[in-house]
């Protein structure tokens, strides 16, 4: 049975639709939330006057009521809950000259749907307004007694006594209000179908007894485990880097007609080799990638140093347009002499990111299967380890740092407008990757930090810019590259669909 409170809580979801816009606060739909409501219940049942509206005279059949509610969100749509509530009930029917009061007590698990992002598919997070629907199933207990409206001559007018419990079923709307990501209030309107007879204390007429609970309650949200963005360089610890200096033999490199001898390298464990490669510490790699991506855009992440890929080592000289053409390889290749060896390498990057992936590239080529990344500082040959501890030492000394060294080692990146629109026709398959108030960003640190060379382009829908990497032929190779940025840093980035400059579901490019 629809109720009049629930006609209510519906029509004020369509006039205020989706709800007011937070400020893009990154929420993951995985925490534990508690609330707390109180109301007032009305009972439908055979002790009742009229179907919809309540009677507020005497006896009145309005009682006050709470609950406390503990659960946890499981994914954008759906959660769990579990509710306890205690308070009274009542009802009155005049015709029969019987009234009834009753104390209630339950305990019930529900499931909750976020009607919104079902419904809309828009950010989880990004709305203040949401509208849940919940059902589920529980126990009520109560302690009804009956009562005859005229008092007879023994002064007696108690007829009936009903102690008893029995499942229920509840069902409910209920409309949110974020005030922070963490606190919101809400307004509920739940119905429980109570498998019983008895709440009234009276048998017959109508088979099953209803409650409805109407509540104003308020709810808060704990925060995620996930960690905070820092706008600082990560603290390295210098003794846990020292490098363990462990001279491994790489095995001999043969190329025809130059005689290639590799050289020792120097790493801090020594990893087992795959496929006759090189060892690779990857555990150091990540975790040097790691705080790559923490460094502020302003700041070198590593002042002074470069990375590059060595693909051969000789002990005559070989011309690097020959290296280039044999090796099937774009990039500029490098040529070095050290201790009587002439050693090439390809690239010279600022991150190790860029060198791992070139690396990569390099060794799925039969000709460089053994490519390993080389550092440099001031020309001089360090190892991973080193470079980390000269990240130490530049923090501690950074405060000291002439301004003038500072700004040279800054790259600026102008601000621009953001006027690179979706296109108006044609369909783009996207990845956002940040939706900004403001309508100026430096787009070229894309490129310059990150190497993002795909186009991007600006929404400007629901009073957001929202910053869309473009370029992607199916949604499959844009999930893909979703994982590249997250690995990057934009641990928010998602797929989104373009269908002539309006946003739409990613079924419709299947």
């Amino acid at each position: 049975m629809m109720k009049f409170s629930t006609y209510v809580f519906i029509l004020l979801a369509v006039f205020m639709v989706q709800g007011l816009k937070t400020s893009a606060q990154k929420i993951k739909p995985n925490r534990w939330f508690i609330s707390a409501e109180g109301g007032i219940t009305v009972f439908f049942g055979d002790i009742k006057r009229y179907d919809y509206v309540p009677d507020h005279k005497f006896p009145i059949e309005i009682q006050p009521i709470g609950s406390l509610n503990i659960g946890k969100e499981l994914s954008p749509v759906i959660g769990l809950r579990g509710q306890f509530l205690y308070g009274g009930l009542s009802g009155h029917k005049k015709s029969a000259h019987m009234n009834f009061k009753s104390s209630l007590m339950g305990a019930h698990l529900m499931a909750n749907i976020n009607l919104v992002y079902l419904l809309t598919r828009t950010r989880f997070g990004s709305n203040r307004l949401n509208v849940y629907s919940s059902f589920g199933a529980g126990y009520l207990m109560w302690d009804s007694e009956l009562y005859n409206d005229i008092m007879p001559a023994d002064g007696n007018n108690l007829m009936a006594i009903s102690k008893k419990g029995a499942l229920s079923i509840p069902g409910s709307l209920t409309i949110e209000y974020l005030i922070t990501k963490n606190f919101s209030m809400n307004m509920q309107g739940m119905l429980y179908v109570v498998t019983s007879d008895w709440v009234d204390a009276k048998e017959g007429g109508i088979k099953t007894d209803m409650i409805n609970y109407n509540s104003l309650g308020f709810v808060y949200k704990f925060n995620t485990s996930r960690g905070k963005h820092s706008k600082i360089k990560y603290e390295l610890d210098p003794s846990v880097y020292e490098p363990k200096k462990v001279a491994i033999e790489e095995k001999k490199i043969i190329s025809e007609p130059v005689e290639i001898v590799p050289e020792k390298v120097v790493i801090d464990t020594l990893p087992k080799k795959s496929n006759n490669n090189p060892a690779i510490n990857h555990k150091l790699e990540q975790e040097v990638i790691t705080k790559e991506n923490w460094v502020p855009i302003k700041e070198e992440a590593w002042p002074e140093t470069i990375f590059s890929v060595q693909i051969m080592a000789s002990r005559t000289k070989v011309s690097v347009e020959k290296i280039g053409k044999d090796y099937g390889i774009n990039e500029q290749v490098t040529e070095r002499f050290e201790n009587n060896w002439y050693k090439y390498s390809v690239g010279s990057y600022n991150k190790l990111l860029k060198a791992r992936e070139m690396r990569n590239i390099l060794r799925s080529k039969s000709k460089s299967s053994d490519a390993f990344v080389v550092i440099y500082r001031n020309n001089s040959k360090i190892s991973l380890e080193e470079a980390l501890n000269f990240a130490v030492a530049e923090q501690q000394t950074d405060s000291k740092m002439p301004v003038e060294q500072k700004q040279k080692n800054e790259k600026v990146y102008p601000v621009e407008d953001l006027n690179k629109n979706i296109p108006t026709e044609g369909d783009i398959i996207g990845v956002q990757i940040l939706s900004l108030k403001n309508n100026q960003y430096p787009l070229s640190v894309f490129e310059g930090i990150y190497d993002i060379t795909k186009p991007i382009y600006i929404d400007h829908s629901g009073g957001w810019h929202k910053i869309i990497v473009g370029g992607f032929k199916s949604v499959e190779e844009a999930r893909i590259y979703s994982k590249e940025l997250q690995a990057k840093g934009f641990i928010d980035a998602f797929v989104v669909g373009y269908q002539n400059g309006t946003r739409v579901s990613l079924k419709n490019f299947n």
